[in-house]
């Protein structure tokens, strides 16, 4: 049980994690992951999202790439106004749309 809270030992000294260090008070190690999260990691998974999703959208509703892209993001990030005009005209667009919008909540 000691090990466990001793953390990882190497050459260098001990670490608990990816960039934390053991001697810093949980606190601060915790307000740093959080902070690594909400700033990094989530935006560039919506962002991985949109780039991957949004062109097959536009494919199937004949938009240009960049519209199905813009499209995705300003669903995905819920802004009041649109970033672009296209919505999808067909209901298998609107079903794909769907689909995807909540595949990126997720």
């Amino acid at each position: 049980r000691r090990k466990l809270r001793e953390g990882v030992h190497t050459a260098r000294g001990k670490h608990d994690g990816l960039l934390m260090v053991r001697s810093c008070h949980w606190l601060i190690r915790g307000a740093f992951g959080i902070t690594i999260l909400m700033l990094i990691i989530i935006p560039v998974c919506l962002i991985l999202v949109c780039l991957v999703f949004g062109p097959l959208l536009a494919a199937l509703e004949g938009w240009s790439t960049v519209s199905g892209i813009e499209f995705l993001m300003s669903n995905l990030l819920g802004v009041a106004s649109p970033v672009t005009i296209a919505t999808p005209s067909t209901a298998e667009g609107s079903i794909v749309a769907y689909i995807f919008n909540l595949w990126g909540l997720l």
